[in-house]
């Protein structure tokens, strides 16, 4: 299923019972780094920053990733998680955004050489719903990869 049909539908339940996240990844070849988009609902990021450090700062939807940005960028660093080439990738968190009931948080992460492999585990949000899914979408030399990780199965390979 395409990204885009997939974030319309995500954006169109309102009190959802399904766990889902979409996470982009676009690599640009020449100058090797990577920007990922993670869509998430409000509610979920709320909750599992809460589990996540019980002294969390509480604030609107609209204030909640910049107070709480630290541990933000701790818990995915944590649950998302990219190896490239068997060297793991330290994630820089660029930017969010809020649309909706949905944030887009935004990071970068710089390979040193081209790809061979891929790996990828992504198991956020998945400590507190066990149903949740994370699609991914990954874009590479002109090629798209998809995947959906689970509780089950919170990595993907992928050898080029």
């Amino acid at each position: 299923m395409n990204s885009n049909v997939l974030l319309f539908l995500f954006l169109l339940i309102p009190n959802h019972a399904v766990y889902i996240s979409v996470v982009e990844v676009n690599h640009n070849s020449e100058t090797l780094e990577s920007f990922l988009s993670v869509k998430v609902f409000t509610d979920d990021l709320q909750n599992v920053i809460r589990n996540f450090n019980s002294d969390f700062a509480k604030a609107s939807n609209e204030e909640f990733v910049n107070a709480n940005k630290k541990d933000i960028i701790e818990y995915f660093s944590k649950h998302l998680i990219f190896a490239v080439n068997d060297k793991l990738q330290k994630m820089e968190f660029v930017s969010s955004v809020l649309v909706s009931d949905v944030y887009f948080l935004n990071f970068k992460f710089k390979s040193k050489s081209a790809w061979e492999k891929l790996e990828i585990t992504a198991d956020f949000f998945t400590e507190i719903f066990p149903d949740q899914s994370n699609v991914m979408t990954i874009k590479y030399a002109g090629e798209k990869y998809f995947a959906r990780l689970t509780k089950s199965k919170p990595a993907y390979f992928i050898e080029f």
